[in-house]
């Protein structure tokens, strides 16, 4: 019911307000302007009320058809293990997808429609990790929680290269880990396939102004959900913020970034500095499209673009 009464909001500011960005189409913006509408409500009413809603809106797919789920423990952590029907045994390399939600909301239930596309299109094993979310458990608990989960996978699977895939804080982890973990876990890691992943999380110029009109987030909505995970330690701490990492060590990157979100900037920023220091990185750019469009609306064909591209980039 929730999404419901925001989507009507919604389409009265669409009737009143009809301003978009350059090149976008309406069904694009309609989807930004309800997943905004949506941070708001999450900002009033606190992380438990948006983990409720976003699984209860979780959407379905025909991959589902195709795909076997069960729900395993890994090193304590919770997780999905996606098995496709039509698994490719000749590739040894298993995907590991880590959600987003600012490290307070989102889980592996709400995106299983999205994870089950990427496992099916694929044909490799998927794992989609359900790290304990601040501010119940602030940083560094869902860092180390992934940590903890894929070196629990790499021992699991000695033979396989290990694909880390995430969106937004979910991309954060997928780089933290490969800063911050073992030697003998980053020596497993093959690729990072990063969707809008949020690198600088106290960026406040640039298309951090400039975009909020096109994307989901304020910069209020940003500041006070990592003030709930940071809870007081250093906020420029590596694990979670990139801004002044050593990049060098970093395995092949496939980073997506839309053109009208706030983090454009700092993700430009990030991949010319992976650049910079020899990190293979390709980056993908969708002009008109918004933070994690490809996460959330799966009929948009930038989405499935977008979802190839990650394919293509996973098993091989």
């Amino acid at each position: 019911m929730a999404m419901l009464y925001l989507s009507f909001i919604t389409l009265i500011s669409m009737l009143i307000y009809r301003k978009r960005m350059a090149g976008r189409d309406w069904k694009t913006e309609f989807y930004a302007r309800l997943f905004k509408q949506f941070f708001l409500a999450a900002g009033k009413k606190g992380p438990e009320w948006s983990r409720k809603v976003v699984e209860s809106v979780s959407s379905k797919t025909s991959a589902m058809q195709r795909i076997d789920v069960e729900a395993i423990k890994l090193a304590e952590v919770s997780a999905q293990k996606i098995t496709p029907h039509a698994l490719d045994t000749d590739i040894s390399r298993i995907i590991v997808y880590i959600h987003g939600g600012g490290y307070v909301t989102g889980s592996a239930k709400a995106y299983l429609a999205f994870v089950a596309r990427l496992a099916d299109r694929s044909k490799l094993l998927t794992y989609s990790l359900d790290y304990r979310l601040s501010p119940e458990f602030p940083f560094p608990v869902p860092q180390e929680d992934c940590y903890a989960a894929i070196s629990e996978i790499a021992m699991q699977h000695p033979n396989h290269q290990l694909i880390l895939m995430g969106d937004s804080a979910g991309g954060a982890l997928c780089i933290s880990t490969c800063l911050h973990g073992s030697d003998n876990l980053r020596s497993r890691i093959h690729g990072l396939g990063l969707i809008s992943p949020w690198v600088d999380p106290i960026s406040s110029s640039g298309t951090m102004i400039s975009n909020q009109p096109n994307d989901m987030f304020t910069l209020d909505i940003l500041a006070k959900g990592y003030a709930q995970h940071i809870q007081g330690a250093d906020p420029m701490d590596t694990r979670v913020n990139f801004s002044l990492a050593q990049l060098g060590g970093l395995p092949p990157m496939h980073i997506q970034v839309a053109g009208g979100e706030v983090f454009f900037d700092q993700i430009i920023k990030f991949a010319e500095r992976a650049t910079a220091e020899n990190v293979p990185t390709k980056t993908e750019v969708f002009a008109s499209q918004f933070h994690v469009f490809q996460t959330i609306a799966h009929n948009f064909e930038d989405s499935k673009r977008a979802l190839g591209s990650l394919v293509t980039f996973a098993r091989n």
